[in-house]
């Protein structure tokens, strides 16, 4: 067992992107980004999902738009062109798995 925990830093900073645990076929990033804020498009070779854990956020995956708040997981699958943009001040764990 192993315990993790995540602090949302936003009132501190302005941006949080960065790796918050590792292991085998796993990495487990936390990305909190303020209103308007977006991460540009790109893609992962692994199975990614997106865990909201406050705010509203809005996914753009191969052209479709999602908007996800805290009752939303989202899976993307491999190589997905996918963008983000903050919709309100927002949290989100992020876990790839390559399977």
């Amino acid at each position: 067992m192993e315990k993790i925990r995540i602090e949302n830093v936003l009132s501190e900073q302005v941006k949080k992107v960065g790796k918050a645990y590792s292991r085998e076929k796993m990495d487990m990033l936390t990305i909190q980004l303020q209103t308007g804020q977006q991460v540009p498009a790109h893609n992962a070779k692994e199975t990614v999902v997106v865990i909201v854990r406050s705010g509203e956020v809005k996914f753009d995956i191969e052209g479709k738009e999602q908007l996800l708040t805290a009752e939303d997981v989202l899976i993307i699958e491999p190589l997905e062109m996918h963008s983000l943009q903050a919709v309100t001040n927002v949290d989100l764990i992020v876990m790839k798995f390559a399977i």
